[in-house]
């Protein structure tokens, strides 16, 4: 009898800024990120390129994800 295995918005298996920062922080030397929520941003950035465009190696500069939540004007 064969087994269906579906998963949903997997994170990406290949090197991603996020996977880079935990490696990081393991080694003693702290985040690459301002706070919290830059991290939480980039994940969420990388999954969408998982989903999207099927990227599975993918550094997300801070520019891309520091433009979330923001207006057309550069205002929050």
């Amino acid at each position: 009898m064969p087994i269906t295995i579906i998963v949903r918005d997997g994170k990406p298996r290949g090197q991603t800024r996020s996977a880079l920062d935990k490696k990081l922080i393991d080694a003693g030397w702290g985040s690459s990120f301002k706070d919290e929520v830059a991290a939480d941003k980039c994940e969420f950035v990388e999954r969408k390129l998982k989903v999207n465009l099927g990227v599975e190696d993918a550094v997300v500069p801070a520019s891309i994800y520091n433009r979330m939540g923001r207006s057309k004007n550069g205002r929050k």
